[in-house]
C-alpha cells in the first residue's frame, strides 16, 4: 500500500529509504523503508514481505489539514489495525467510513484507485498485514469461509471494496503488534516468529465474528469479578492497584476502565466502600474494639480509618455502633 498526495503537492515531497536523523526513529527490523515529507507533515512506510503474507507500518505526523489517497497496485486483502487516532476515509464501493482508533477489521482495497484518507494535525500509527492469493485460497477452503468472498474478488480485481465488521483491539492484539514491531529476529526464525503473530490475530478476528462473541472481552469480564470477589475475602489485607492487577492478570489501566463499567465507581472507590460496609457490620454485629476492626478491614491507623468513616457516614464509628445496637 502506499499513500499519494494530490498532483500539485508531489513536486514538493521529498522521498527517503531511510529516517531522517532530526526525525525520531521507529524503526522494524528489516523492514523496507520510505520516509516521504511534505509541507503537511511526514508519513513513512516500513514493511516485511513474504510470498504469504507482508506486515506494513504506518506513522503519520501531520502539521496541517491533508487528504491522502491510499493506493494499491494489485488488489489487496488486508487486516487493517488503526493502534493511534481516528482517520476519516472514502473506499471505492463502499463510501465513507471511519478507521477508528483502537479497531482491526478485514477490507478489500482495489487496484489503481485513489481512495481518500482525511488527516487533521496529529500523530497516527497502524499496521496492515496484506495476504497473498494462497495463502487466502488455503483458509477459504478451511475454516475461514468468509475470507472466500474477499479471496475471490482479490482473484477477479473487482472495483469495489469491501469491509468486514471492525473489533476492539484488546491486550491480546497489542501483545501480537509489540511482538511484531520489537523483536529480534532474522531469518526463518524471524518468518516464523512472525506468523505465529498473524496467526493468533486472524483466530482472534474470526473467532468474534463468526460466533458474535469477543473472547477477549469475556476475559476481561471474568477478570473483573475475579477481583470483586477477592476484594469480598481480603478485606483486611493488600488491597492496591499493582495488587489487584496480580489478581486480575490484565494491566491496570484496562482493569480499572473495566472495572468502572461493571460497577460504575472506580476500583478504589469500590474497595474503599466494600471496606465501610464490612466495618458497619462488625461494629454492630460484635463487640471488637474499633482499632481491632479498623485493622480487620485494611487500615493499620484506627485514626485514619475513624477518618475515613466519619467522612463517609457523617459520624463516628462509635456513634454508629451506639446508634445501631
Amino acid at each position: 500500500m502506499k499513500f499519494k498526495v494530490a498532483p500539485e503537492k508531489e513536486a514538493l515531497l521529498k522521498i527517503s529509504t531511510v529516517f531522517p536523523p532530526k526525525y525520531p526513529v521507529h524503526s522494524i527490523p528489516h523492514a523496507e523503508i520510505e520516509f516521504v515529507e511534505g509541507d503537511f507533515g511526514s508519513y513513512s512506510t516500513q514493511i516485511i514481505k513474504t510470498d504469504s503474507w507482508a506486515i506494513g507500518w504506518l506513522r503519520f505526523s501531520i502539521k496541517k489539514e491533508v487528504i491522502l489517497y491510499p493506493t494499491t497496485d494489485n488488489a489487496m486483502v488486508a487486516l487493517y489495525c488503526t493502534l493511534t487516532g481516528s482517520i476519516p476515509c472514502k473506499l471505492e464501493g463502499v463510501g465513507p467510513l471511519v478507521l477508528e482508533n483502537k479497531k482491526y477489521s478485514f477490507y478489500y482495497i482495489p487496484p489503481l484507485i485513489h481512495n481518500e484518507a482525511t488527516f487533521v494535525p496529529g500523530e497516527y500509527e497502524a499496521v496492515y498485514i496484506s495476504f497473498g492469493d494462497d495463502f487466502l485460497a488455503e483458509c477459504a477452503e478451511e475454516d475461514l469461509i468468509r475470507l472466500k468472498d474477499l479471496y475471490n474478488r482479490k482473484v477477479k480485481e473487482m472495483q469495489s471494496g469491501e469491509v468486514f465488521p471492525p473489533f476492539n483491539i484488546t491486550n491480546r492484539e497489542l501483545e501480537n503488534f509489540d511482538m511484531i514491531r520489537y523483536h529480534k529476529l532474522s531469518g526463518t526464525k524471524m518468518k516464523l516468529h512472525l506468523a505465529s503473530r498473524i496467526n493468533d490475530l486472524l483466530v482472534n478476528y474470526f473467532s468474534i465474528l463468526e460466533t458474535g462473541k469477543d473472547t477477549a472481552q469475556d476475559e476481561k469480564n471474568t477478570a473483573v469479578h475475579t477481583v470483586a470477589r477477592y476484594i469480598a475475602l481480603h478485606l483486611g489485607g493488600n488491597l492496591t492497584n499493582p495488587m489487584l492487577e496480580t489478581v486480575a492478570g490484565i494491566n491496570v489501566n484496562t482493569l480499572e476502565k473495566e472495572f468502572k463499567k461493571v460497577f460504575l465507581v472506580p476500583l478504589q472507590q469500590y474497595v474503599e466502600d466494600a471496606r465501610m460496609e464490612e466495618a458497619k457490620r462488625q461494629l454492630v454485629q460484635t463487640h471488637l474494639p474499633i482499632a481491632d476492626i479498623s485493622r480487620n478491614v485494611g487500615y493499620s491507623d484506627s485514626n485514619y480509618f475513624s477518618t475515613v468513616f466519619r467522612k463517609k457516614y457523617g459520624m463516628s464509628p462509635t456513634h454508629y455502633r451506639n446508634t445501631h445496637k
